[in-house]
């Protein structure tokens, strides 16, 4: 299964691949059929990103990664994400009322990119748990904003061994896809080991908790246990603010509510990155894995991926942008993050997602659902609600 070489070019991405090869620590045997296929795909990414970068007036720069390898079907499987969608509709964007001031005026750059919470970049490996990793880097993120010394780390493997998904939202459960919500009721009603007590395995695997409830110590939940606050008990799929109560474990780690804010809502989203902290977004994020620096810009409104915007800005040129944070390692994009086209009329930049049971929907929600902004940035939003140590 040797490679014959069929002109310049391949003979160009041949080098070019075993230099990526080295650079990622790939060990394909170059006389397997798993060599030849990988090769492939690397071919195949590297004609889309040298296409792409020749392109005129462009904002952002395509490139070479560690995810330049992979198949279709396993990029998909990153994102937790099997269906499409519709890319332009002229529906408009839903709109209710924000619990947070929508400002008349924002500052033109404004990040939380300092907090140390946010200083390492996530890998979430293969397993499609962007979910989990979302939801424990904000909660860690408001922990210590709003918790000072009682600031704590938040384990994702917690989240996806423990975090029930009988309505398949946002996919089958675990590795292969939940939502940020169920993420956060979870939380609410059973608490979270630490980061420390629990790493990260990137696979599925049998849930254990730490009950401070009893005193500390880890033991397998119950079945009663799990449906006592059954995490898919309430209709999550509109905004509201949903409270945490002083007896339930979640109170003890700081959290005493967690919000989904009003869909497609460009002010409530901006109001309250500004006012609290870190936010859980959902996005599009089917032409991600070849980005490497600049603006993004896409049309797409399939929403298939769990992020954490951090900030938004200007660059040089007056384009406007959300600095978002990603799970794929700080050797993808800027430093592990993306900056995503961003516009003030964003709420009426709107397209159709018609199979959203295979994003943020669940089996049985509505058959479509407008989403609105570059990737669909401003359809699902998530925010916790912590108290401050200083004044619960």
């Amino acid at each position: 299964m040797a490679l014959a070489f069929r002109d310049q070019e391949e003979l160009r991405h041949s080098t070019a691949f075993h230099n990526f090869m080295q650079q990622y620590g790939r060990t394909y045997n170059r006389d397997s059929r798993e060599y030849l296929e990988r090769f492939a795909l690397f071919s195949k990414s590297l004609r889309e990103v040298e296409a792409h970068n020749d392109k005129p007036k462009r904002l952002w720069t395509a490139g070479i990664n560690h995810l330049s390898d992979r198949s279709g079907a396993e990029l998909s499987g990153l994102r937790g994400w099997r269906g499409g969608a519709p890319q332009k509709s002229n529906a408009p964007s839903q709109r209710s009322k924000s619990s947070f001031l929508e400002h008349a005026t924002y500052p033109s750059n404004f990040s939380w990119s300092g907090l140390q919470a946010l200083s390492q970049v996530r890998d979430q490996r293969s397993c499609g748990s962007c979910w989990a990793v979302a939801t424990s880097t904000v909660l860690q993120a408001h922990s210590e904003i709003h918790q000072g010394d009682k600031k704590r780390t938040f384990s994702e493997q917690d989240l996806v061994a423990c975090v029930k998904n009988p309505h398949e939202c946002g996919g089958q459960g675990g590795c292969r896809g939940a939502t940020v919500e169920l993420a956060l009721k979870y939380v609410a009603n059973h608490g979270l080991a630490t980061e420390e007590e629990r790493p990260y395995e990137g696979v599925d695997a049998m849930c254990t908790t730490a009950d401070s409830s009893a005193g500390g110590g880890n033991s397998v939940l119950s079945m009663q246990q799990l449906q006592d606050g059954d995490e898919s008990s309430d209709d999550m799929s509109g905004p509201g603010v949903h409270q945490v109560h002083r007896s339930k474990p979640g109170w003890t780690l700081g959290l005493k509510a967690w919000e989904r804010l009003p869909v497609n809502n460009y002010g409530a989203l901006m109001g309250a990155l500004i006012e609290h902290g870190p936010i859980a977004v959902s996005a599009a994020a089917d032409g991600w894995p070849k980005y490497e620096s600049g603006i993004f810009t896409s049309d797409s409104k399939t929403v298939d991926h769990a992020v954490t915007l951090i900030g938004f800005g200007e660059d040089e040129t007056g384009a406007k942008y959300w600095l978002i944070q990603n799970s794929w390692t700080n050797q993808w994009g800027e430093g592990g993050r993306i900056r995503l086209h961003r516009m003030d009329t964003d709420s009426k930049n709107c397209g159709v997602d018609t199979q959203p049971e295979l994003g943020t929907g669940c089996n049985g929600g509505p058959k479509e659902v407008t989403v609105c902004g570059d990737c669909g940035v401003l359809y699902d939003s998530v925010v916790p609600h912590f108290w401050s140590s200083n004044n619960k």
